[in-house]
């Protein structure tokens, strides 16, 4: 099981010079908590919704608070994916090939291709959060 079956394709992006308050435009519109930071369409930075919120005032653009980019390959195994967003402690990494983002993989992508091996799917997921008083969206 690798990246590329778990990755979601489409990703919101941000450039360096974009402004903050169009990037939370981004956040809100795509409702994600992790953008890709290109520049001629390579993966130069990270934003999470945390670095945004705790931007100091100073802060106009995306480069001034974005973080250092930690990627992931298509061809990567899950597993793999797993001890990196650990190991930095990652809300979501893009997913690159030659330098371009080609997807994104978050924590909740990583969450369902674990329950898979263990043999669980949406249902499963549907019920659990059923009996806990919570709505559940199975992808």
């Amino acid at each position: 099981m690798n990246v590329a079956q778990w990755m979601r394709h489409e990703v919101a992006l941000a450039s360096p010079g974009m402004d903050l308050g169009t990037a939370l435009g981004l956040f809100r519109r795509h409702e994600v908590r992790v953008l890709p930071v290109v520049e001629s369409g390579r993966l130069v930075g990270i934003l999470t919704d945390i670095d945004l919120r705790d931007a100091p005032p100073s802060a106009a653009t995306v480069g001034v608070v974005m973080r250092a980019p930690a990627a992931l390959r298509p061809d990567q195994s899950i597993e793999e994916a797993a001890l990196l967003l650990l190991g930095r402690q990652a809300l979501a990494l893009p997913v690159v090939e030659a330098g371009r983002p080609v997807g994104i993989l978050t924590e909740t992508e990583l969450l369902q291709a674990f329950l898979q091996l263990r043999g669980k799917g949406p249902l499963d997921i549907a019920a659990a959060a059923l009996e806990c008083g919570g709505e559940a969206s199975p992808r």
